[in-house]
């Protein structure tokens, strides 16, 4: 950004050497004494060089913090121009330096039209600063990964099967892009005359597994030296690395150990608490309360509320921009109960996923409370990477044995096709020998979370408006 002058003193004494620019008017060589290119904008400093707008015209605040870095800026952050000798430049429009005063500069000078100089001049006296935002990501596993056609896993990619990364970087630009580039209007009282913020967010990744040998440390450091909100991760990265992990020695901490093997013993499956003998430390946190202890406000997209709760509410910097999904089914259940459906049978995965997990405990619960008949069977998986097929065409023929109104299939995208393709199979009129017993239950609900990008109804830009549909005895299982 250009400052401006410590010319016509610095001049006297002999120390500058003015060049050349175009009208005549001179670009200075050198910077004079004390000039080192540092400056404060909006409160932050950055070390521009002590070449900065010295020597000849150029683009000298081009991919420049804060104003130029962006994938949105103005456009006088491409244009030319060089501090000056003013009584070189009795032809070119002159500015003086907003934040070195005794410089000048000007672009005119330099052959940009007059108008930039005021344009400048106006976004820094109205600029109010940049929120630095940041991501610090698991690296994606295919365990992590909900849907069919996921993406791609590598040292590279982060975890998470919506691109948090790639959508946050698409709205930083489009609001940098607002008010001609100088980003967000923050009228704060005076609407005449808008202070303007905008946004920068840079993402980093630590290798899959690796919380508490990199991710911790990763994260404290990024959240303390530059972030100012944290874009946390979402769905399709490990919950436990989200929330809450802690390791707990029975020694060190008797009560925290002793719920901790309570817990455990309630039946509760991918704990983000682990009780061991001895420890070197007793409580590494995980990405959420790093932000806590970090003062930095941490914002993710996950939606069950242990994510959010476990082991305490008070967790005054951790915020989730999602709906309760504990809640997901109840309006489905609601519905079918007034339509007369008494029975149900619920399938669900527990794979680790707090998301499916707790949504399937959850309608359970919530099936049993409005008086249905309910069974329910839970999937599991060995290897941590592929569901089960026997286990999930177990829970399928329990769930047509049972032969219930309404059936519930909480679980991922593949998991959903294998389970489409076996009851269609199991349908009247169209079993084989080999599955004597059929049945058509009234009305099936799947939770519809894991459409992926490049499934037919995404592609034919069909719109799902329901996860609910009527599977009477004529009707086809809708494909995904």
């Amino acid at each position: 950004m250009p400052r401006a002058s410590w010319g016509a003193r610095a001049l006297a004494f002999g120390l500058l050497v003015a060049l050349p620019s175009v009208n005549g008017c001179q670009c200075l060589a050198h910077a004079p004494p004390g000039y080192t290119g540092k400056m404060t904008v909006a409160g932050e400093v950055h070390d521009y060089g002590a070449d900065y707008g010295m020597g000849h015209c150029a683009p000298h605040d081009s991919r420049r913090p804060p104003r130029c870095d962006g994938l949105a800026f103005p456009t006088w952050c491409e244009l030319p121009w060089c501090y000056v000798e003013p009584s070189t430049c009795n032809g070119s429009a002159i500015e003086p330096s907003l934040v070195n005063p005794g410089l000048y500069y000007s672009y005119q000078a330099c052959g940009a039209d007059e108008a930039a100089s005021k344009h400048f001049a106006r976004d820094f006296e109205s600029f109010a600063g940049r929120i630095r935002l940041c991501s610090v990501f698991s690296q994606t596993d295919a365990s992590l990964v909900e849907v069919h056609s996921g993406p791609p896993t590598g040292a590279s990619t982060p975890c998470g099967n919506s691109a948090t990364h790639l959508q946050v970087q698409a709205m930083v630009e489009a609001i940098n892009a607002l008010n001609d580039g100088r980003g967000f209007a923050v009228e704060g009282g005076f609407p005449l005359s808008p202070r303007y913020v905008r946004f920068d967010y840079r993402y980093t990744i630590y290798p899959y597994g690796q919380w508490e040998a990199v991710g911790r440390n990763l994260s404290r450091n990024v959240f303390t030296n530059s972030c100012d909100v944290v874009v946390g991760m979402a769905q399709g990265c490990p919950d436990v690395e989200i929330a809450l992990q802690v390791w707990l020695a029975p020694s060190v901490a008797p009560r925290m150990a002793s719920a901790c093997t309570a817990i455990a013993a309630a039946g509760f499956t991918g704990l983000p608490c682990t009780c061991r003998s001895s420890l070197n430390y007793p409580f590494p946190r995980s990405q959420g309360l790093v932000a806590n202890e970090t003062g930095r406000i941490f914002i993710t997209g996950r939606g069950p509320r242990r994510v959010r709760t476990m082991f305490g509410l008070n967790q005054p910097y951790f915020f989730s921009v999602h709906l309760n999904s504990d809640n997901y089914s109840e309006p489905a259940l609601l519905q079918w109960w007034l339509a007369g459906v008494r029975s149900a049978f619920v399938i669900y995965e527990d794979y680790g996923n707090y998301f499916f997990t707790d949504l399937g405990r959850s309608t359970v619960a919530a099936a049993r409370a409005r008086r249905y008949s309910v069974q329910h069977r839970v999937l599991t998986r060995a290897d941590g990477t592929a569901f089960d097929p026997r286990v999930l065409n177990e829970s399928l023929d329990a769930a047509i044995a049972a032969k219930p109104d309404l059936l519930v299939a909480i679980m991922r995208q593949p998991e959903w096709i294998a389970a489409n393709a076996r009851l269609s199979a199991r349908r009247p009129g169209t079993a084989t020998s080999q599955h004597s017993e059929t049945h058509a239950f009234k009305a099936i609900w799947f939770q519809v979370s894991t459409l992926g990008p490049c499934s037919p109804r995404r592609r034919a830009g069909i719109r799902v408006l329901s996860a609910v549909w009527v599977a009477g005895p004529n009707a086809p299982l809708p494909a995904l």
